[in-house]
């Protein structure tokens, strides 16, 4: 799902309404903003967490017979605190946009956690990418992760529609190391997916 407009379209509308169409309100479920904390809310027990900081969130018990899998984390504890324990912690810059986000009263379960930045980083080192397109900037973490993870000539394209949300990313990405890596684009994804393949553009990593 995504936006297109000031308003958040369901899935529906998203397949069917061509990206020209006008938003029509009868099918909107509220500003962004309001999509993000009622469909996503169920993820906010789980964020400090996945974001490397203390968390008191429930974990999910695995049994013989698991039940609908709705917890926020990748494994059962020993698992997931094994592989963070032996991750590199993310770098300051990375860091700035947690506390950014936090700062700005943003959804912060919409980030990747520390967790998936630093394996997002790496894979762009493991398959010598030099470029990247990531749909979806929210603040900007998987897209400085990815930029940490290529070369000096590579690049990150990143897609966010909401502008206040953008605004911040901006923020973050020029205080950082790798602000020339990135390339932040506003506005609506599909319109600048057509600019970016009309123009004969490819990506080594594709990131949605």
């Amino acid at each position: 799902e995504y936006s297109s407009g000031t308003k958040h379209e369901n899935a529906a509308a998203d397949v069917n309404i061509p990206a020209s169409q006008p938003f029509n309100e009868t099918n909107s479920e509220g500003s962004y903003n309001e999509w993000i904390e009622k469909s996503q809310s169920k993820r906010a027990e789980a964020h400090n967490e996945r974001l490397g900081l203390d968390s008191d969130a429930t974990r999910l018990n695995l049994t013989a017979d698991p039940p609908a899998f709705e917890s926020d984390t990748i494994f059962k504890k020993t698992v997931e605190d094994y592989a963070t324990q032996l991750t590199t912690a993310a770098s300051p810059d990375v860091d700035r946009i947690t506390s950014m986000t936090s700062e700005a009263g943003m959804f912060m379960p919409c980030m990747v956690g520390q967790l998936e930045g630093q394996f997002l980083k790496m894979f762009a080192q493991m398959a010598k990418a030099k470029t990247v397109l990531d749909i979806g900037t929210f603040t900007g973490y998987s897209a400085l992760c990815f930029a940490e993870g290529l070369p000096a000539d590579g690049s990150v394209v990143t897609i966010e529609n909401d502008e206040e949300i953008a605004a911040v990313a901006k923020k973050c990405f020029d205080a950082s190391a790798h602000a020339s890596k990135i390339d932040l684009r506003v506005g609506n994804a599909p319109a600048i997916l057509e600019d970016i393949a009309s123009g004969g553009q490819k990506f080594d990593i594709v990131f949605i």
